[in-house]
């Protein structure tokens, strides 16, 4: 759904979080966040949330998604509420749990407008306005339970590998809702970890993967309790030593999935449902309108430029060998790499990366990673040199899968394979994928990951474009003997392999990735452009501020 449809109505942008709460009460929430201004009593908001409290909680416990949107009032006084149940939750616990739900919220953020609520099995948000906000949404955490035993020292590695993969398996499933345990049965330190993870209904698994991974990537485990659960009102997770959830298929719940849009006054309302779509697909600021913003504070810093080719140098192509940049993108490539330390990261073999851009003093890391050539050495880092006989022989395969498919080509990179698939019909398309998944299932060390109209294999160790990153930034830090609190480290990309670097820089101070691509999709950069010809204007506009900027030293 795209943003710009709603853009003449009058609903007016932002969810603001407020801090986190983590005390546990007697009622059973266990967080809750206050927003949003005060209304009176007597007062029609306060009649519109009676409603809201004697009608929603029946309509979230009788829909098979167990999760409701719904808006009561006049456009002056009108209250939204969104609430849902865990996916394992009866009928008549989800009902009990939203009824106290509305009770305490009023006790607790008494005359308060907003506030978001949740409890073991149920959470509720209210508020006067739907409101976007491009800020990140914050997060409630508590940690609980028993002390971590201090001999238990494997016990923070198994708890966050338990996280992640209950999470991914939530992303993955249709329900966006999983569960997992884990065990440690040392003589010295025994416990069994279950973890549960899950998404609100109908957003899409690539949503659902950013907001577990956002919330499970940043700090949240004491260090000190073996339970923990962390929410926001996309999704949560949750970690206890022992089982809190029931038992389902899979580990997933088998409801149905859907979302009720309420119609009210003969008008579709812009309730709360908009806003996990809105939040998603909204469009990341232009880091060309925005370049003042983000060079703000760069004076005196050092640059670290880090750049993909195909989509970002060059416009793509349905022959990847005619992928050529303009000699205009070269010059201004070639003026930059004089200023600052400029890199080229490519899902390309690194030597053809090289031939395509033929700049010498650049650095090089083609295969997402895996062989690295930075400018002052004579030999190029090859993690992945071990699987190149396997590579091979999965090209092998790959070739014999495909050769019946028009259209589809192998581009065998050493430490990798791509298998092309932009000038095969739409209706093969499926297939080229099918099979090659399948193909590779045989080879134990490779790992299949989708890209724009290609399927990339490589190692199943951890060689990516985030990796690429990495090792050039240290290299250079200790070459030059960088500070790196003084390093602004810039990634400009295009593709889903990309997101690796972006996710790297996004955790790193001074990091900033840039999306080029003309559609909304959600991303881990912070900034957008639309495809190579703006990438060159950004770029252009950096050595104007570069060389402004040494002047003015």
């Amino acid at each position: 759904m795209d943003m710009q449809m709603y853009r003449g109505h009058a609903v007016v942008a932002a969810l603001v979080l407020l801090t986190t709460v983590t005390a546990a009460s007697p009622t059973g929430y266990w967080g809750y966040l206050c927003d949003g201004g005060n209304y009176s009593a007597p007062s029609k908001y306060q009649q519109n949330l009676e409603q809201l409290s004697a009608t929603l909680p029946e309509a979230v416990a009788s829909s098979p998604s167990l999760f409701h949107t719904q808006a009561v009032g006049s456009s002056q006084d009108r209250a939204y509420a969104l609430a849902r149940c865990r996916g394992d939750t009866e009928a008549d616990d989800c009902k009990r749990c939203l009824t106290q739900a509305f009770k305490d919220a009023r006790a607790v953020c008494t005359f308060r407008k907003g506030i978001s609520i949740y409890y073991d099995t149920c959470s509720l948000w209210f508020a006067e306005k739907i409101k976007i906000h491009l800020g990140d949404l914050q997060s409630v955490l508590r940690a609980d339970g028993p002390p971590i035993p201090t001999q238990c020292k494997a016990f923070q590695n198994d708890a966050s590998t338990l996280i992640a993969d209950v999470a991914r398996k939530a992303s993955d499933s249709s329900q966006r809702h999983a569960t997992g345990e884990k065990g440690c049965d040392e003589r010295a330190c025994n416990y069994t970890l279950y973890t549960l993870a899950d998404c609100l209904p109908g957003i899409s698994a690539a949503q659902c993967q950013v907001c577990l991974e956002d919330l499970t990537s940043t700090p949240g485990l004491s260090g000190r309790q073996m339970g923990e659960r962390k929410a926001t009102l996309l999704c949560s997770y949750r970690l206890e030593p022992y089982q809190f959830f029931r038992d389902t298929k899979g580990g997933h719940t088998n409801k149905t999935l859907w979302i009720v849009v309420v119609i009210a006054g003969g008008a579709v309302l812009l309730a709360i449902a908009l806003l996990l779509w809105w939040w998603f697909l909204a469009k990341h600021p232009s880091a060309i309108d925005s370049f003042n913003k983000i060079t703000t504070n760069w004076q005196g810093k050092t640059i670290a430029l880090f750049l993909d080719y195909d989509g970002t140098l060059a416009p793509k192509v349905d022959n990847p060998d005619e992928a050529y940049m303009s000699s205009e993108m070269r010059e201004v490539v070639q003026e930059l790499a004089s200023l600052c330390a400029t890199s080229v990261v490519s899902g390309r073999a690194r030597d053809k990366a090289e031939n395509f851009v033929m700049i010498e003093n650049l650095h090089y890391a083609g295969n997402h990673g895996a062989e690295i050539k930075l400018i002052d050495e004579t030999e190029a880092y090859e993690p992945a040199r071990e699987y190149v006989p396997v590579i091979n022989q999965a090209r092998e395969r790959l070739e014999e899968a495909i050769k019946e498919i028009k259209g589809a080509s192998i581009e065998h990179k050493k430490f990798g394979i791509s298998v092309h698939y932009r000038c095969v019909e739409k209706e093969e398309r499926e297939l080229v994928k099918k099979l090659a998944k399948q193909t590779i299932k045989g080879f134990s060390e490779l790992t299949v990951t989708k890209g724009d109209k290609v399927v990339e294999v490589r190692p199943k160790a951890e060689f990516n474009k985030g990796f690429a990153v990495k090792y050039i930034l240290e290299q250079l830090a200790r070459k030059n003997n960088w500070d790196s609190s003084q390093v602004v480290a810039i990634f400009i990309g295009d593709d889903k392999t990309d997101e690796d670097a972006f996710k790297v820089l996004r955790k790193r101070v001074g990091g900033l990735g840039i999306l080029v691509n003309k559609k909304r999709k959600w991303t881990k950069a912070s900034y957008s452009l639309e495809d190579p010809a703006q990438v060159q204007k950004f770029l252009q506009m950096l050595v104007n501020w570069k060389k402004k900027a040494e002047a003015e030293v």
